[in-house]
Protein backbone atom coordinates (compact mmCIF):
# COMPACT_ATOMS: atom_id res chain seq x y z
CA UNK A 1 0.00 0.00 0.00
CA UNK A 2 1.52 3.31 -1.11
CA UNK A 3 1.03 6.89 0.02
CA UNK A 4 0.11 8.53 -3.31
CA UNK A 5 0.21 12.26 -4.05
CA UNK A 6 -2.29 12.93 -6.88
CA UNK A 7 -1.86 16.26 -8.68
CA UNK A 8 -4.32 17.40 -11.37
CA UNK A 9 -6.38 20.55 -11.92
CA UNK A 10 -9.24 18.53 -13.47
CA UNK A 11 -11.57 17.57 -10.62
CA UNK A 12 -13.13 14.71 -12.61
CA UNK A 13 -9.71 13.16 -13.24
CA UNK A 14 -8.80 13.56 -9.56
CA UNK A 15 -12.04 11.91 -8.43
CA UNK A 16 -11.67 9.01 -10.86
CA UNK A 17 -8.00 8.32 -10.12
CA UNK A 18 -8.42 8.78 -6.37
CA UNK A 19 -11.29 6.29 -6.23
CA UNK A 20 -9.40 3.69 -8.26
CA UNK A 21 -6.24 4.09 -6.16
CA UNK A 22 -8.14 3.82 -2.88
CA UNK A 23 -9.98 0.73 -4.06
CA UNK A 24 -6.56 -0.73 -4.87
CA UNK A 25 -5.53 -0.18 -1.24
CA UNK A 26 -3.50 3.02 -1.49
CA UNK A 27 -3.71 6.18 0.60
CA UNK A 28 -4.34 9.21 -1.62
CA UNK A 29 -3.66 12.92 -1.06
CA UNK A 30 -5.30 14.84 -3.94
CA UNK A 31 -4.24 18.42 -4.73
CA UNK A 32 -5.24 20.67 -7.62
CA UNK A 33 -2.11 22.74 -8.37
CA UNK A 34 1.66 22.61 -8.37
CA UNK A 35 2.24 24.88 -5.37
CA UNK A 36 -0.04 22.77 -3.21
CA UNK A 37 1.79 19.63 -4.36
CA UNK A 38 5.18 21.06 -3.37
CA UNK A 39 3.83 22.22 -0.02
CA UNK A 40 2.29 18.81 0.73
CA UNK A 41 5.40 16.88 -0.28
CA UNK A 42 7.64 19.18 1.80
CA UNK A 43 5.73 18.29 4.97
CA UNK A 44 5.44 14.57 4.14
CA UNK A 45 7.15 12.75 1.29
CA UNK A 46 4.78 10.58 -0.78
CA UNK A 47 5.79 7.09 -1.88
CA UNK A 48 4.47 7.71 -5.40
CA UNK A 49 3.33 10.94 -7.10
CA UNK A 50 0.94 10.99 -10.08
CA UNK A 51 1.27 14.39 -11.76
CA UNK A 52 -0.50 16.10 -14.65
CA UNK A 53 2.28 17.55 -16.82
CA UNK A 54 0.07 20.42 -18.05
CA UNK A 55 -0.66 22.06 -14.70
CA UNK A 56 -1.20 25.85 -14.68
CA UNK A 57 1.29 28.20 -12.94
CA UNK A 58 3.81 25.56 -11.83
CA UNK A 59 3.73 22.83 -14.47
CA UNK A 60 4.04 19.13 -13.74
CA UNK A 61 7.64 18.89 -14.93
CA UNK A 62 8.72 21.57 -12.44
CA UNK A 63 6.73 19.84 -9.69
CA UNK A 64 8.51 16.56 -10.49
CA UNK A 65 11.89 18.33 -10.38
CA UNK A 66 10.92 19.78 -6.99
CA UNK A 67 10.09 16.30 -5.68
CA UNK A 68 13.41 14.96 -6.97
CA UNK A 69 15.22 17.89 -5.38
CA UNK A 70 13.59 17.24 -2.00
CA UNK A 71 13.44 13.45 -1.91
CA UNK A 72 15.64 12.05 -4.70
CA UNK A 73 14.64 8.58 -5.89
CA UNK A 74 12.75 7.81 -2.66
CA UNK A 75 9.60 8.95 -4.51
CA UNK A 76 8.31 7.24 -7.65
CA UNK A 77 7.06 9.89 -10.09
CA UNK A 78 4.45 9.24 -12.79
CA UNK A 79 3.57 11.89 -15.39
CA UNK A 80 0.36 12.19 -17.41
CA UNK A 81 0.71 14.18 -20.63
CA UNK A 82 -1.82 15.93 -22.84
CA UNK A 83 -1.27 17.67 -26.17
CA UNK A 84 1.30 20.45 -26.51
CA UNK A 85 2.25 22.88 -29.23
CA UNK A 86 5.84 21.61 -29.03
CA UNK A 87 5.47 17.97 -28.00
CA UNK A 88 9.14 17.10 -28.54
CA UNK A 89 10.32 19.87 -26.19
CA UNK A 90 7.99 18.75 -23.40
CA UNK A 91 8.84 15.10 -23.99
CA UNK A 92 12.59 15.72 -23.78
CA UNK A 93 12.14 17.63 -20.53
CA UNK A 94 9.70 15.13 -19.06
CA UNK A 95 11.66 11.96 -19.83
CA UNK A 96 14.51 13.11 -17.58
CA UNK A 97 12.50 13.37 -14.40
CA UNK A 98 9.54 10.94 -14.60
CA UNK A 99 9.85 7.22 -13.88
CA UNK A 100 6.80 6.53 -16.06
CA UNK A 101 5.04 8.76 -18.55
CA UNK A 102 1.48 8.16 -19.78
CA UNK A 103 -0.37 9.84 -22.64
CA UNK A 104 -3.92 10.96 -21.86
CA UNK A 105 -6.47 9.46 -21.62
CA UNK A 106 -4.70 7.21 -19.12
CA UNK A 107 -5.95 3.65 -18.69
CA UNK A 108 -6.75 3.02 -15.03
CA UNK A 109 -5.32 -0.50 -15.04
CA UNK A 110 -2.02 0.74 -16.49
CA UNK A 111 -1.80 3.50 -13.91
CA UNK A 112 -2.48 1.10 -11.03
CA UNK A 113 0.17 -1.32 -12.34
CA UNK A 114 2.71 1.51 -12.51
CA UNK A 115 1.97 2.63 -8.95
CA UNK A 116 2.37 -0.94 -7.67
CA UNK A 117 5.68 -1.43 -9.51
CA UNK A 118 7.15 1.87 -8.29
CA UNK A 119 6.05 1.18 -4.72
CA UNK A 120 7.69 -2.27 -4.77
CA UNK A 121 10.86 -0.75 -6.23
CA UNK A 122 10.90 1.89 -3.50
CA UNK A 123 10.55 -0.74 -0.75
CA UNK A 124 13.40 -2.83 -2.20
CA UNK A 125 15.79 0.09 -2.56
CA UNK A 126 14.89 2.06 0.60
CA UNK A 127 17.61 0.59 2.79
CA UNK A 128 20.28 1.08 0.11
CA UNK A 129 19.75 4.84 -0.26
CA UNK A 130 21.94 6.04 2.63
CA UNK A 131 25.56 4.92 3.18
CA UNK A 132 26.78 3.95 6.68
CA UNK A 133 27.77 6.79 8.97
CA UNK A 134 25.24 9.32 7.68
CA UNK A 135 23.78 11.71 8.56
CA UNK A 136 26.34 13.99 10.18
CA UNK A 137 24.58 14.66 13.49
CA UNK A 138 25.14 18.39 14.03
CA UNK A 139 24.81 19.42 10.39
CA UNK A 140 21.70 17.29 9.88
CA UNK A 141 20.08 18.66 13.04
CA UNK A 142 20.67 22.26 11.94
CA UNK A 143 19.25 21.50 8.48
CA UNK A 144 16.19 19.80 9.99
CA UNK A 145 15.60 22.81 12.25
CA UNK A 146 15.81 25.20 9.29
CA UNK A 147 13.40 23.03 7.29
CA UNK A 148 10.93 22.89 10.19
CA UNK A 149 11.09 26.67 10.61
CA UNK A 150 10.57 27.17 6.88
CA UNK A 151 7.54 24.90 6.86
CA UNK A 152 6.05 26.86 9.76
CA UNK A 153 6.55 30.13 7.85
CA UNK A 154 4.89 28.61 4.79
CA UNK A 155 1.87 27.54 6.85
CA UNK A 156 1.61 31.03 8.38
CA UNK A 157 1.83 32.68 4.96
CA UNK A 158 -0.86 30.41 3.51
CA UNK A 159 -3.10 31.24 6.50
CA UNK A 160 -2.45 34.96 5.89
CA UNK A 161 -3.50 34.59 2.24
CA UNK A 162 -6.69 32.80 3.31
CA UNK A 163 -7.52 35.64 5.73
CA UNK A 164 -6.92 38.27 3.03
CA UNK A 165 -9.13 36.44 0.56
CA UNK A 166 -11.86 35.95 3.16
CA UNK A 167 -11.93 39.72 3.75
CA UNK A 168 -12.04 40.49 0.04
CA UNK A 169 -8.51 41.92 -0.22
CA UNK A 170 -6.08 41.47 -3.10
CA UNK A 171 -3.66 38.67 -2.12
CA UNK A 172 -1.47 38.79 -5.26
CA UNK A 173 1.59 40.20 -3.46
CA UNK A 174 1.19 37.67 -0.65
CA UNK A 175 1.00 34.90 -3.25
CA UNK A 176 4.25 36.11 -4.84
CA UNK A 177 5.93 36.05 -1.44
CA UNK A 178 4.60 32.54 -0.84
CA UNK A 179 6.06 31.40 -4.17
CA UNK A 180 9.49 32.76 -3.21
CA UNK A 181 9.26 31.14 0.22
CA UNK A 182 8.33 27.81 -1.36
CA UNK A 183 11.38 27.99 -3.64
CA UNK A 184 13.62 28.68 -0.65
CA UNK A 185 12.04 25.78 1.20
CA UNK A 186 12.79 23.48 -1.73
CA UNK A 187 16.45 24.48 -1.52
CA UNK A 188 16.54 23.79 2.22
CA UNK A 189 14.90 20.39 1.76
CA UNK A 190 17.39 19.55 -0.97
CA UNK A 191 20.28 20.57 1.29
CA UNK A 192 18.96 18.32 4.07
CA UNK A 193 18.49 15.43 1.64
CA UNK A 194 22.11 15.73 0.48
CA UNK A 195 23.34 15.72 4.08
CA UNK A 196 21.28 12.67 4.96
CA UNK A 197 22.18 10.69 1.83
CA UNK A 198 25.76 11.89 1.58
CA UNK A 199 27.59 10.57 -1.45
CA UNK A 200 25.15 7.69 -1.74
CA UNK A 201 22.44 9.44 -3.76
CA UNK A 202 21.71 7.79 -7.07
CA UNK A 203 21.02 9.31 -10.49
CA UNK A 204 17.42 9.90 -11.50
CA UNK A 205 15.62 7.07 -13.26
CA UNK A 206 14.79 7.68 -16.90
CA UNK A 207 11.34 7.21 -18.35
CA UNK A 208 10.71 4.83 -21.27
CA UNK A 209 11.31 6.13 -24.78
CA UNK A 210 7.61 6.62 -25.60
CA UNK A 211 4.57 7.42 -23.46
CA UNK A 212 2.46 4.41 -22.50
CA UNK A 213 -1.08 4.38 -23.84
Amino acid sequence: MANVLLVDDDSQVVDTFALALRLDGHRVRPVCDGWAALFESASQAPDVAVIDVGLPQVNGIDVAHGLRHMHGNAVGVIGCTGGYADESLHWNRARIVFDRLFAKPVRIDALLDAVRVLDRTRLRSRDAQAPPGWPNGAAAERARRHVAEGEQRLREQRARIDRLLARGYDASEARKLLANMAQAQLAMRGHLALIERGAGHRPFALAPKRPDR
